[in-house]
């Protein structure tokens, strides 16, 4: 700040101190008003001209008309390169999608209802997403990976009226809506092009909730044609572009990845959950050529190069979810991409910021410039402008704004307030619970959370929900969940107090995650749960997280008998080395499971990339979940096949995956079995809400 500008502020407190002797020093005014305005307008000026009712339908289904031969889809598993590769043309996915819309219409889904999909990430997953908007309904993307408990919670909370997946009977979530098996729908030929009114939802996602229920968001499709209209402009998306698509469809970034080369004649290569987890995969998807553009988290880019990415010729990289750090940064552009960083929550539909980054920087990244028709504010608690350089919550407002939680009216009135700036009537801001300055230059800087909401490996997860799921235990007295570490080794630590002498002991750490693992999401269940004899307490009584030891200092997360037993043979030692460096902890036992040693997905998939340096082994992610110990791990090692480092020859074949392995329980035994859907959410809605109206 400037001695002038300081002088000028100091005049505007003393100013309103004279005006008014009797209001709080917190409600001073310090902004003269010329600054006021300044700050309001800064980097807000954000218009660009678009249809509302242009959305992802109607610009796929013109596409289709005009090149119904283009591929608009292709498999991009293990091994697939351009030939051979499931795909679909653009008629094929159209005919295919107006299926899936006949037979919804046939059973009275359309406009207002919700349909849940649960389907494996193939080309037939768009053909439902894209069919379930066709009817005019809003779909639900789950993932297969998630808990039978979890999907079903999801399913009741979002109303679902009917299910696509192509789970066996006996593991689909039982609940009351329609199951439909994905196999039985056919093609179909609608006789007009659909016509979505732009203010009807398109999607209802869930996101982490603070209060243990996750909360779904209802997006609309006006809200998404700003979204593809902006990032047609920014990205040059056009026929013959290719995106490489890594997300989950239950993340709601994959949306840009799947609609926006859909409305733009371009190919979208799907990459499945295996690949999208597996660095040397996803390069070998990369050098076969086809792709010009790819969204992934930090975690996912760090694979990347871990597996040895050398770059990709004219690739637009974009990257989001987390944090991006300036050392990635500079790896990506020393490797020729064009580098895109991206900023947003979901209840403002995938983006609301992206900077183009072209020169390597030190220091925290900026978040970058609003995406069309957005306009950013910081503000203090009382919601007036904050001075540049002083931190405030940042509010975001435009046309990517959601309509809100659905069936949640407090929580939408709470997060989504009236717009003091504005000039649009019943304009709103998202208040987003991030903590953000100004920069030299206006650059947004990101400073920390207003609450407890963490991002970790690209997942949104609020701490609330795995606490309260941890003191539902009868077991646990209090529990108080942090991240601990950085980047690639941030992990998940749960600290628990137990109830007095007189309740049973708590099970041991294997136990806690199984019964963790039927409500929560593999990746928000705790890398390490440590026992204390009490949690440390404010002078309110609330959890001091300040005041909660290190990890280390707590003490071990119990592990299993063999836990000392000393690796044994060279390899064992290796793996042991590897994981130790891995992990940032000492020795590791031959037996000892590394889920108790804090290992999470990400950690293992390093692990993969290194085995597969060190070794020359390829191994297969769903084993080393199946035997997550060193002396099993070795036995892995010598029997897999090896992969010729030189280039792709001896890489595995298109792998059918089983998803359930990656929704894992531990028995008492330690061993880890897959998830059985099934399971019906305790008190189902027998009266679903419709969308319209129903977030606001």
């Amino acid at each position: 700040m400037t001695a002038e500008r300081f002088a000028a502020q100091f005049a505007t407190l003393l100013s309103g101190i004279a005006a008014d002797p009797a209001r709080p020093v917190g409600a001073l005014p310090l902004l003269t008003a010329a600054e006021r305005r300044t700050l309001l307008a800064e980097g807000n000026d954000t218009a660009l001209d678009y249809d509302p009712a242009d959305g992802v339908v109607r610009r796929f289904e013109a596409r289709a008309a005009r090149t119904p031969l283009a591929v608009a889809v292709r498999a991009a598993g293990p091994g697939n390169g351009s030939a051979g590769a499931e795909q679909l043309d653009y008629g094929t996915l159209d005919r295919l999608a107006d299926g899936v819309a006949e037979r919804l219409r046939a059973l009275g889904i359309g406009p207002g209802r919700t349909v849940g999909v649960l389907l494996p990430r193939t080309p037939r997953l768009l053909a439902a997403l894209l069919g379930v908007l066709k009817s005019g309904a809003a779909y639900l993307p789950l993932d297969p990976g998630h808990p039978a408990e979890r999907l079903a919670l999801v399913l009741a909370d979002g109303a679902a009226a009917a299910l696509i997946t192509d789970l066996p009977a006996e593991r689909v979530p039982a609940g009351d809506w329609t199951v439909l098996a994905a196999d039985t729908i056919g093609e179909a030929r609608r006789t007009a092009d659909t016509d979505l009114d732009p203010r009807a939802a398109a999607y209802v996602l869930h996101t982490s909730g603070s209060t243990g229920r996750p909360k779904g968001v209802v997006v609309p499709h006006r809200a998404l044609a700003n979204l593809l209209a902006s990032f047609e402009r920014d990205l040059a998306t056009a026929p013959g572009s290719g995106w490489l698509s890594v997300t989950t469809p239950a993340f709601d970034i994959a949306a840009l990845e799947y609609f926006l080369p859909l409305a733009t004649g371009a190919t979208v290569h799907l990459a499945d959950a295996e690949t999208a987890g597996d660095g040397s995969r996803l390069r070998a998807r990369l050098d076969a050529g086809g792709v010009t553009h790819l969204q992934a988290t930090p975690v996912t880019w760090q694979l990347l190069l871990d597996a040895g990415w050398s770059g990709t010729p004219g690739l637009t990289a974009l990257c989001g979810g987390e944090r991006l750090p300036a050392e990635l940064a500079a790896e990506l552009l020393a490797r020729g991409a064009r580098l895109w960083q991206v900023y947003g929550p979901t209840e403002t539909t995938v983006w609301s910021a992206r900077g183009e980054l072209t020169a390597a920087a030190d220091g925290e990244l900026p978040l970058g410039t609003p995406v069309a028709n957005t306009r950013l504010h910081l503000v203090d608690p009382a919601l007036e402008p904050v001075p540049a350089g002083v931190t405030g919550e940042l509010l975001i407002g435009g046309d990517g704004l959601a309509d809100g939680y659905l069936g949640r009216p407090g929580l939408t009135a709470e997060r989504f307030v009236p717009d003091p700036f504005g000039t649009e009537p019943g304009a709103r801001l998202y208040r987003t619970g991030d903590l953000v300055r100004r920069g030299p230059g206006g650059a947004l800087l990101f400073v920390g959370r207003a609450d407890t909401q963490v991002k970790l490996h690209g997942h949104r997860i609020e701490l609330g929900e795995i606490e309260v799921a941890l003191e539902a235990l009868p077991t646990v007295r209090r529990a108080a969940v942090v991240v601990d570490g950085e980047g690639a080794r941030a992990r998940l630590v749960a600290f628990l107090e137990r109830h007095g002498a007189d309740r049973p002991a708590l099970p041991a750490p294997a136990e806690l995650r199984e019964l963790l693992r039927r409500t929560l999401p593999g990746y928000a269940v705790p890398s390490l749960l440590l026992t204390l004899e009490e949690l440390p307490l404010t002078a309110n009584g609330k959890v001091d997280r300040r005041a909660l030891p290190a990890p280390e200092a707590a003490g071990p997360d119990t592990g299993p008998s063999g836990a000392a037993e000393q690796p044994v043979g060279p390899t064992e030692r290796r793996i042991a080395a590897l994981l130790a460096e891995l992990l940032g902890t000492g020795p590791i036992g031959r037996h000892e499971n590394l889920f108790d040693r804090g290992a999470h997905s990400l950690l293992l998939a390093r692990f993969t990339e290194r085995a597969r340096a060190e070794f020359g082994a390829e191994l297969p992610l769903h084993r080393l979940f199946e035997r997550p110990t060193v002396a099993a791990m070795a036995v892995l090692v010598d029997a897999a096949p090896r992969a010729d480092r030189a280039g792709t020859a001896g890489r595995p074949g298109p792998v059918r995956v089983d998803r359930s392995r990656y929704a894992v329980n531990r028995g008492s035994d330690g061993a880890l079995r897959p998830v059985l859907a099934g399971a019906s959410p305790e008190g189902a809605r027998a009266e679903r809400p419709t969308l319209t109206g129903e977030a606001r």
